[in-house]
């Protein structure tokens, strides 16, 4: 059909291919790019569906860092972890210092139990954070990926109370740049809890 260049969907189709060039020069190929864009179009109703395009797509051209990373979220959509942990980790080695792909790969990491790795790139995440930049729900998300992985390590080593702490810490700098979160307020009510807990226990201790 005929193409209408001020719809929505091809202003989006648009902005999608400014955005992938942008994060990879070599972004090129037609073919890839639709197959891409497709993918992106139905990613949220049919993630198998959109990582078939997003195969094609990588097919053409295997360095682009925006279609490993949506891939990999669609992997952990449908709960295909090491699948995930796969793409994302791809995203990472080409666009080591992107802060959405520093901020997925930490949160594909608390599903596999890769504690380290998820608090080593949500520090990344953490560190990528410009609030000149990005929105502050973007940060939020940082120091939440980071304190999920924190958190749980801390739970794994036996509520070991140095990395609980640094928990604590990042829940309440995920809330403070987002105090309309639900689940951050949850949590760092609990985690309050936790601490006010884990000081009564030590001075107990130290009587």
């Amino acid at each position: 059909g005929e193409i209408i260049w001020n719809s929505d969907e091809c202003k989006e189709a648009i902005k999608a291919m400014g955005t992938a060039s942008q994060l990879s020069p070599n972004f090129r190929e037609a073919a890839a790019f639709m197959h891409f864009f497709a993918g992106r179009q139905i990613s949220d109703a049919n993630p198998e569906g959109a990582i078939n395009e997003y195969i094609k797509s990588i097919q053409v051209c295997s360095d682009l860092a925006v279609v490993w990373n949506n891939m990999g979220l669609c992997y952990q959509r449908i709960e295909r972890y090491e699948d995930a942990h796969n793409c994302l980790s791809g995203a990472l080695n080409l666009n080591p210092n992107d802060l959405f792909h520093c901020l997925n790969y930490s949160s594909i990491c608390r599903w596999l139990e890769r504690y380290d790795e998820g608090i080593q790139y949500g520090k990344q995440a953490v560190s990528l954070y410009d609030p000149g930049i990005h929105d502050q729900a973007l940060g939020a998300k940082a120091y939440f990926q980071l304190y999920i992985n924190q958190h749980l390590k801390g739970e794994a080593e036996g509520m070991n109370p140095i990395i609980l702490k640094e928990a604590h810490d990042a829940i309440k700098n995920a809330y403070a740049l987002n105090p309309n979160n639900e689940v951050y307020n949850t949590d760092l009510q609990m985690m309050n809890e936790l601490q006010r807990s884990e000081e009564h226990t030590s001075e107990l201790q130290s009587l």
